[in-house]
């Protein structure tokens, strides 16, 4: 789908962007610092266990997030916060912009229901004020490859220090025929001993994508190391990591570009796993489905590999998208830029390059 400002401001990744775009550290009016003590003093007031951060209202068999107004200082009004991020002009550095970027990729959750800057950042009296925001994000020189298919002669695989997700442990057949069995063995127990009630205190499987069980890469970004350094989702503040590069040419790709790839892709090659993840999914999106996602084990005989976009990740993930009148799905734990290969790939091990950080807040740099 096109990245434009109403795309990008229709997934909450997307939305979450632009906020933490418009409260980082290159802005000129109004200060950086000022905007962000606003943000978060609006936020507060609707994080889950506020009492008042969203309520849930049916209408037949779908759900519908509706925010009420919150109890601001007098100060902070959403009027006031509208005209301070309308005011708000991005002066970011690609660092920056990445830095917002790893932010927003770093506080996607699907286990718990949004927390309060992103139901800010979906509230329509801000819809304007981020729209300009959003506009500006993507006018950004940095944002030029978002919307880019697989780049094939940049990938790079990213070994994590205790991190699961670089080359797979058995052939990619036999994974994702392990997976498949294991996914609806889960789902089995999950029928069996999970309540049906979608509000039930209970957590289970939150994932749809083919985590660890196939090699995944990400990528170059030049100087800056591959997206799999620094856009990476419940990341565990990890300070080194060996990159291999990946010499691979697919011969046919499914590229998730948004919320209708990710259903079509759903659609072609469903796996149902209601009971194993209607809790987890419902406090994300207030649905209270049946829910879907692709049978990677089916997918592969058709595809060598399934990238997801820059744009794809800020537009689908997170969202409730449905499929039919009783069936939805969500794109949950996949990171931006990340291709699965479904087939068996050889990362060069011996060009590994060695990259290290001194802590979680500062920069990738190769070591020597």
């Amino acid at each position: 789908m096109p990245l434009d400002a109403d795309a990008l401001l229709s997934g909450p990744r997307g939305r979450r962007l632009c906020l933490e775009a418009a409260t980082g550290d290159g802005n000129v009016a109004p200060t950086a610092g000022e905007l962000r003590t606003l943000v978060r003093q609006a936020a507060h007031e609707f994080e889950p266990d506020s009492g008042q951060s969203a309520r849930y209202l049916t209408s037949s068999s779908r759900w519908s997030l509706h925010w009420g107004s919150p109890t601001l200082e007098p100060a902070w009004t959403f009027e006031h916060l509208h005209d301070r991020l309308a005011a708000t002009r991005l002066r970011l550095d690609p660092a920056a912009m990445l830095e917002s970027l790893s932010q927003t990729v770093d506080r996607a959750m699907y286990w718990q229901p949004p927390d309060g800057e992103d139901v800010l950042a979906a509230s329509p009296e801000l819809a304007d004020a981020l729209r300009g925001i959003a506009r500006q994000v993507l006018d950004h020189p940095a944002a030029s490859w978002w919307a880019d298919p697989l780049d094939s002669d940049s990938q790079r695989v990213v070994h994590h220090t205790a991190h699961q997700g670089g080359a797979a442990a058995r052939p990619a057949a036999e994974a994702l025929s392990v997976w498949r069995e294991e996914t609806l063995a889960t789902e089995r127990r999950a029928q069996r001993d999970t309540p049906r009630d979608p509000a039930a205190s209970f957590s289970g499987d939150w994932w749809s994508a083919p985590v660890s069980v196939v090699t995944s890469s990400t990528r170059d970004l030049g100087e800056a190391g591959p997206v799999g350094l620094h856009l990476v989702e419940d990341r565990f503040g990890w300070e080194r990591a060996l990159v291999l590069p990946l010499e691979v040419t697919p011969t046919s790709t499914y590229e998730l570009d948004g919320p209708d790839a990710w259903a079509e892709l759903c659609h072609r090659f469903p796996l149902e796993v209601t009971a194993s993840r209607r809790h987890d999914w419902y406090r994300v999106t207030g649905w209270d489905s049946e829910w879907v996602i692709p049978d990677w084990s089916a997918v592969a005989r058709e595809y060598d590999a399934v990238h997801l976009s820059l744009a794809g990740y800020l537009t689908t993930a997170g969202r409730g998208i449905p499929l039919t009148e009783t069936h939805s799905t969500v794109l949950a734990g996949w990171d931006p830029d990340q291709t699965y290969w479904l087939r068996d790939v050889d990362p060069d091990a011996s060009r590994a390059e060695r990259w290290h950080r001194t802590d979680e807040n500062d920069a990738w740099r190769r070591m020597p």
